[in-house]
């Protein structure tokens, strides 16, 4: 073992698994407070039934076969009261990944660098938007069967091939990103040499085009000339962000689409040490050659296909990106030997790499995720409180742009349970999220000014335009007419969670007369009305 005297050989894996214990109680404790969101939805509501046409549906340019399974199986068993099993399984996919990577750097480089390697995964703040997204269980599942298949590889027998192969088939499954390790495994098989193992890389990548041509050819591409022509510095950038985010830096914090100027010239000294290694040598090894093709590969993919929410610094790209650079980097350091002091450099490192994305992790969770969560929670509140008046043409953002439809939710909820925020809690929400259920509402019920006629109201009261900050009028449940009394245009604006004046309504001018109407629910919250403007409305109710 490298660096350590060999008194303690298993010291270093039992760091790891109190690594991996304390990473997947943090993530537990972050993930538990949080719903689903985005993309979940799309598994959970718009894919209903476990058919084949749903499960090999496209979503973007990926395969999502696995998760689409799993999300039903959970579904079915769990519900979707709580986003927390499927987090479970998100979070034990990229727990053996992390694992896996472990062992198969332990294999090349000894214990106490691939200690380093899995604590840098483990705490890898930079890949919020995969860590805290159930979703995202595509990568983690991809990452893991494809680490597999690469230690499958290591044995150079059949049995060896044949589980290569199967997690290779697995890996796709998860998501596109196995390609990447399809391509590694392509690599491996020809320069083995042999024929007799091409059904490794052949045969899962014949299933992957089988799908393509029945489905797969129908999901939304952004392969260019632009793209194909810019893929020298995407790589190159997308390596540079991998590296920023390996020191526990989030290469995308200052929302540019490219890594900062210090990063980009680390990357350059790093393939420059690698190169110079290489020329040393005098020759290139076999396994570094398939873990080269492996992170190749994404990052040419990826770059092929960017949009202009695709960048290079994107943190969902983070995990796969660091993952394949640890498995680069662990190859160029086979048959390297540390000193104690360099061991000791290496493992400290990534402990400080590993604080730092500690505390990305829990900025995105409290600055983004926790919100995102939270609104989301109101709309789906808002939707359930009245689920008999609600416009089921309605689409509602969760959050925009991804758009869920009102009905087929409603259905869900009354199937496997609710994730939205309980009713008692609505008013304690922040500030920005109980605007949210009255944009929601007022949408779901349609409230708007209808026209109607001003004879024989009953019950007026008169209600005066209000300044900034003056108090608003409540109005019980029921239908009312808002009758223009006076000169001038009054704009009219209702709300009920959120603070302020609410969600305009519309505008009465020259003695006109609108009907509004406020069903009842299942909420004892009033409407208050508020108006602006030069006009006097008269609030009557109908007859």
């Amino acid at each position: 073992m490298p660096g350590i005297p060999s008194r303690k050989p298993r010291l270093a894996t039992l760091l790891l698994c109190a690594a991996v214990a304390a990473s997947c109680t943090l993530l537990v404790a972050l993930d538990s407070q949080l719903t689903f969101v985005s993309d979940d939805w799309q598994l959970l509501v718009d894919r209903r039934r476990l058919t084949l046409g749903a499960v090999m549906r496209p979503f973007h340019e990926h395969i999502v076969l696995a998760p689409a399974v799993i999300y039903r199986v959970l579904l079915h068993v769990f519900g979707m009261s709580s986003a927390l099993p499927y987090f479970a399984v998100s979070i034990a996919l990229f727990a053996v990944s992390a694992v896996l990577l472990f062992i198969y750097a332990r294999r090349r480089v000894g214990e106490w660098p691939a200690l380093a390697a899995a604590l840098v995964v483990l705490f890898l703040g930079a890949a919020s938007e995969d860590l805290l997204w159930a979703f995202q269980m595509g990568f983690f599942g991809s990452a893991a069967c494809g680490l597999g298949m690469l230690l499958a590889l290591d044995r150079g027998d059949r049995d060896g091939d044949l589980l290569a192969a199967a997690l290779l088939v697995a890996s796709l499954c998860f998501s596109s990103l196995g390609l990447a390790f399809a391509a590694g495994a392509a690599a491996h098989v020809f320069l083995d040499g042999r024929r007799s193992r091409a059904y490794v890389a052949v045969g899962p990548l014949l299933l992957y085009a089988l799908w393509w041509a029945g489905w797969g050819h129908s999901a939304e591409s952004h392969v260019s000339v632009e793209n194909l022509l810019g893929l020298p510095l995407y790589v190159f950038d997308a390596a540079a962000a991998g590296v920023a985010a390996m020191l526990g830096s989030a290469p995308g914090s200052t929302g540019l689409a490219h890594p900062s100027a210090g990063y980009r010239v680390l990357m350059a000294l790093l393939a420059l040490s690698l190169a110079a290694r290489t020329i040393r040598r005098r020759e290139l090894p076999h396994p570094l050659i398939v873990v080269l093709a492996t992170g190749l590969a994404f990052w040419l993919l990826a770059g092929l296909n960017r949009d202009a929410l695709r960048f290079p610094t994107s943190l969902r790209y983070q995990y796969p990106s660091v993952l394949f650079l640890l498995l680069i980097a662990i190859e160029a350091l086979d048959g390297i030997r540390l000193s104690r002091l360099g061991t000791w450099a290496v493992v400290g490192i990534s402990c400080i790499a590993a604080a730092g994305g500690v505390r990305l992790l829990t900025d995105a969770y409290d600055h983004t995720w926790k919100p995102r969560s939270e609104k989301v929670g109101a709309t789906l509140a808002a939707l359930e409180l009245v689920p008999d008046q609600v416009d089921r043409s309605v689409h509602v953002g969760v959050p925009s742009p991804t758009r869920l439809d009102a009905e087929a939710y409603l259905l869900a909820a009354s199937r496997f349970g609710s994730p939205a925020t309980p009713l008692s809690q609505l008013p304690t929400l922040p500030r920005n999220e109980r605007a949210q259920v009255d944009k929601t509402l007022a949408r779901a019920l349609g409230l708007t000014l209808f026209r109607a006629g001003a004879e024989g109201l009953e019950g007026c009261r008169s209600i005066a335009p209000a300044g900034p900050g003056a108090p608003v009028r409540v109005v019980p449940f029921g239908d009312h007419v808002l009758f223009d009394s006076g000169p001038g245009i009054a704009r009219i604006r209702i709300g009920r969670y959120g603070d302020g004046q609410g969600v305009f309504l519309g505008a009465l001018q020259g003695g006109a007369a609108a009907r509004v109407a406020l069903p009842a629910d299942r909420s004892e919250v009033p409407w208050r009305l508020s108006l602006a403007g030069s006009g006097r409305v008269e609030l009557c109710r109908t007859p």
